[in-house]
């Protein structure tokens, strides 16, 4: 789902930007298609719309790119230890 070049923004991934729903996969599906490609230097974007939810991640390579930029534009909640 690249966009604008070497664009991937977590929303196309079926992030819900709702605070409650685990957006955890929306964000491995993006880091992946991030880290894997080759064009400009690609950027895994975080947008500002809402409040996101993840569990623990490790955004992890080798990437094919030199680099990946990540672009947090909002603000990124871990779940309660008693599952909420």
């Amino acid at each position: 789902m690249n966009q604008e070049g070497s664009i991937f923004n977590v929303l196309d991934y079926g992030a819900s930007r709702d605070s409650k729903t685990d957006d955890t996969h929306a964000y491995m599906a993006a880091w992946k298609e991030a880290c894997g490609a080759t064009k400009d230097t690609p950027t895994l974007l975080i947008p500002s719309e809402k409040i996101f939810k993840l569990q623990s991640v490790r955004f992890r390579g080798p990437c094919k790119s030199e680099s990946v930029h990540v672009k947090l534009k909002r603000t990124i909640i871990a779940p309660r230890k008693d599952g909420d």
